[in-house]
């Protein structure tokens, strides 16, 4: 709670958490079914360089880019590690439409 990501992001299947406060449109919800399932090297690194990860922490809102603040100054290698460890199993790839012999024997 030390950096209320909650008022920003959701985290699918943690209920209590307290609701965002920022506009429904900059609401960006961690977990749920992904197409990939971001490894814990790319969870770090949208952490530390949340510019680089575009598609996790930016969204276009009145045609203004908003971008997660850095909390490299703030935030413990620790407190990092624990916040990775929390959200990676969140995170459930989906199962592709074709079944594994789709191609044939």
């Amino acid at each position: 709670m030390t950096f209320k990501c909650y008022e920003c992001h959701p985290v699918d299947g943690v209920p209590g958490l307290p609701e965002p406060t920022v506009a429904a449109a900059e609401v960006i919800k961690l977990g749920g079914e992904v197409s990939k399932r971001r490894t814990y090297g790319e969870l770090v690194a949208a952490i530390i360089h949340p510019s680089l990860a575009r598609t996790v922490t930016s969204v276009v809102s009145n045609g203004e880019e908003l971008e997660m603040p850095n909390f490299n100054k703030e935030m413990t290698v620790a407190q990092m590690l624990d916040l990775v460890a929390f959200v990676h199993p969140r995170y459930l790839r989906l199962k592709p439409l074709y079944y594994d012999d789709y191609y044939g024997p």
